[in-house]
C-alpha cells in the first residue's frame, strides 16, 4: 500500500506537470485528462485513508479507475505520436 500511495502521487504530479506543459497540442482532449486527473485524486485520497484497510471491492475499484486513466495516457500518447510522425518527412 505505501509503494501505490507513492506511485499514485508521482502520477498525479507528473499528469497535472503534463497536462500544463503540452495543453496547446491537447486541445479538446485536455479536459478529458483533466477529468482524470480529479479521478486520480479521488484514488489517492482512498490510498490515504487512515481508518482501516480497504475491502477487496475498493482495491479493484480503485484499479479499474486507475487503468481507465493509463487507458486515456496511453490514447492520448499515441495519437500525439501519430501526429507528430505524419508531419515529419520520411527518407
Amino acid at each position: 500500500m505505501p509503494e501505490a500511495r507513492l506511485r499514485t502521487t508521482d502520477l498525479r504530479s507528473d499528469l497535472a506537470l503534463a497536462i500544463r506543459h503540452h495543453e496547446v497540442f491537447l486541445g479538446a482532449k485536455s479536459g478529458q485528462l483533466l477529468e482524470k486527473q480529479v479521478n486520480l485524486k479521488l484514488v489517492t485520497d482512498a490510498l490515504n485513508q487512515t481508518q482501516g484497510s480497504l475491502s477487496g471491492a475498493e482495491k479493484i475499484r480503485l484499479l479499474e479507475i486507475t487503468g481507465e486513466i493509463l487507458d486515456v495516457l496511453a490514447g492520448q500518447c499515441g495519437e500525439l505520436r501519430s501526429s507528430v510522425e505524419k508531419e515529419v518527412p520520411h527518407g
